[in-house]
């Protein structure tokens, strides 16, 4: 059935939990970022278009001017009207009163999506077994955008702020700019940005207090008092100033009354850790980070290698093959080198179908490459591979699975493509103290073009040799620890098969990597910060992969007001020199580098913090940035949190 739905922007972030219920569905909702005449075609165009008219009633979306225009359109041209109500304090006027209307006013329920569900179907029912209704007469003044009188746009605008309605503000303000309002005085776009902020800050205390709601019932009761502590941690995560019924108190409470018998026996009990800091939104300030000037470079935005005078092109392996790469040129001889060869001397083959691209085998891809647990290489069709000892492993050898034999078909991941980036310099950050950036050589590796999908990650969960299999866990005993005492994967927040694989920690990263290498033949891992960076930026000194001015257009960060995670392949034109995807925004992504080591060779059986590059949707544009990055705790785990993998050979 197709779907309108209609809305206030302040309940922004629940309707779009309850879209994603009706996937089923065809359905439309006004995103309102624009306003006047060509917003308003393309309403009553959806109007004509949609068979349902779904309409989410709060006490913004009863009193917003054209939500309510949308309805009475929606009626005279006779929709199926299926009212939502998803806030409690809503007073219904006489005509939706008297509807059938579906409760989500205290979260998404199963009762109240079987409601939302059944209705649909009897709507779709009903639209089939009677004849269609001829629309009223709809008069050429309804049809018209709802507006204010432009001498009164800016008062009406500023008292719509000052009773908190940000909604109707913001709507205000962007007709005031469509119809060209100017004033002497009144910077117009200062005035827009309060609004939007304040719209933002009040959307998210909304969403918050209706997910905190839920962990208060639990509390109510003793039987579901622990299991409400555990979602209010995970709750402070997202929202740690929200408690205005004191929750924190209770359940520290109950922590300590559990200690007490323990220590009565002489048993230390574990103390809960403090909830981890996370990435700030736009609408909670983050801790100032002060940022070293960037250097001004004559180079263009996209840097040309030196052998071709062309662009690098990205390795795309739609059909399982990759082209293979023009060499680099020596620095300063000018001379490309002869082709890489094998350790026995030959050539190295170029890479087949199904399977990863071979690496140079470079400097620092080769010592890389041995301090990580190591899989078979490929073998002819009729050899099967030997299982080789893990080099790093503290407890000892462990002997990965045994490589599937290369008759078997190929194995392949939706969306696992690779970019070549080939040996050259990069900048690690914007100045030093003498004015010049600190520059270091990579060599050549493979990195993913995309970040690694739901989709790639379920594959992972659901293989019998995946993430049951607990050796993947065992490069660090720390990873082992994490592993043992998480035998299940949580869940992502937000699902979509191309949408990145977040609520993973460093040690999961890790053993994804080790999995897929062992599928593939081959040595993957995590990115160093030097390979990390290198993908990003190319040779030269950008801020961001696509130049050095943000662009919000170019990626997913608080800029773009989205407040979840977006499909890995949507922004192309905010690539890096090398066609490499997401490396601005979406989700933060890990690197192997623990805090204070930046070499191309970090250890990995530590428990020191590492490494995430790269901002997130709910981070700043300065987040964003190439050289900003920051450490946190292996075992941690966030939705804004992804990653991306290298190949080395």
């Amino acid at each position: 059935m197709r779907l309108f739905i209609s809305y206030a922007r302040v309940d922004r972030l629940y309707c779009l939990k309850i879209v994603d219920l009706l996937d089923v569905h065809e359905t439309w909702l006004d995103h309102r970022l624009y306003a006047g005449q060509n917003w308003w075609k393309e309403i009553l165009r959806r109007l004509e278009w949609c068979e349902g008219f779904v309409y989410l009633l709060s006490p913004d979306s009863l009193a917003s001017e054209y939500c309510r225009r949308e309805y009475e359109l929606a009626v005279s041209m006779g929709r199926a009207i299926i009212p939502v109500l998803i806030h409690e304090q809503v007073s219904l006027p006489d005509e939706l009163a008297n509807i059938q209307h579906v409760d989500l006013s205290h979260g998404i329920t199963p009762e109240g999506v079987r409601m939302l569900l059944n209705s649909i179907h009897l709507a779709e029912r009903q639209m089939r077994s009677q004849p269609v209704r001829q629309p009223g007469r709809i008069s050429s003044e309804a049809l018209k955008p709802p507006a204010p009188e432009q001498a009164q746009v800016i008062f009406a605008a500023a008292e719509a702020m000052e009773k908190g309605q940000f909604d109707r503000a913001v709507f205000l303000l962007k007709q005031a700019k469509e119809n060209n309002f100017k004033s002497k005085f009144i910077d117009l776009d200062v005035l827009l940005r309060e609004a939007l902020i304040g719209l933002e800050q009040q959307s998210l205390q909304r969403e918050a207090e209706r997910e905190y709601r839920q962990i208060a019932e639990l509390m109510k009761f003793s039987r579901t008092r622990r299991l409400g502590c555990q979602a209010f941690r995970a709750f402070q995560q997202e929202f740690p100033n929200h408690d205005p019924d004191g929750i924190a108190d209770i359940c520290a409470e109950i922590q300590a009354q559990a200690r007490q018998p323990a220590q009565a026996m002489g048993i230390n009990a574990p103390t809960p850790a403090a909830a981890p800091a996370v990435p700030q939104t736009s609408s909670r300030p983050a801790p100032q980070t002060p940022q070293p000037a960037v250097r001004p470079t004559p180079q263009p935005a996209t840097p040309v290698t030196a052998s071709t005078g062309q662009a690098p092109a990205a390795v795309n392996r739609p059909a399982g093959s990759v082209q293979q790469a023009p060499a680099a040129v020596n620095r300063q001889t000018g001379a490309a080198p002869a082709s890489p060869r094998t350790p026995t001397g030959t050539t190295a083959p170029s890479p087949g179908y199904g399977s990863a691209p071979t690496a140079t085998g470079g400097r620092s891809s080769t010592s890389l490459a041995q301090s990580l647990p190591t899989v078979a290489p490929p073998r002819p069709p009729s050899a099967v591979a030997t299982p080789q000892p893990r080099t790093n492993d503290p407890a000892g050898p462990v002997t990965p699975p045994r490589p599937t034999p290369r008759t078997s078909p190929p194995f392949r991941l939706r969306l696992l493509q690779w970019c070549e980036i080939p040996t050259g310099p990069v900048l690690l950050g914007n100045n030093s103290q003498d004015g010049m950036a600190p520059e270091v050589v990579v060599d050549r590796f493979y990195i993913s073009k995309y970040l690694v999908t739901n989709e790639q990650y379920q594959a992972f969960l659901d293989a019998p040799d995946g993430y049951a299999n607990e050796q993947w866990w065992a490069f660090s005993p720390h990873a082992r620890q994490w592993r043992a005492e998480n035998p299940t994967s949580r869940s992502s927040k937000f699902k979509g098969d191309e949408r990145p694989r977040e609520m993973v920690n460093w040690f999961d990263a890790m053993a994804f990597c080790g999995w897929l290498g062992s599928k593939l033949g081959a040595t993957v891992t995590l990115p160093t910060v030097r390979q990390w960076v290198r993908a990003a930026r190319g040779s030269d000194s950008r801020t961001y992969p696509w130049g050095n001015k943000f662009d919000e257009d170019r990626c997913n960060t608080s800029h773009s007001r989205l407040k979840m995670t977006t499909p890995v392949t949507r922004y192309p034109n905010g690539a890096s020199p090398f066609g490499v995807f997401d490396m601005a925004g979406n989700v933060w992504e890990w690197c192997r580098n623990p805090k204070g080591d930046d070499s191309d060779v970090p250890e990995i059986t530590s428990a020191q913090e590492r490494a995430v590059h790269g901002g997130s949707f709910i981070g700043p544009a300065e987040r964003a940035s190439i050289v900003f990055q920051y450490y946190l705790n292996p075992r941690l785990y966030f939705s804004s949190i992804g990653f991306r993998v290298v190949l080395l050979r």
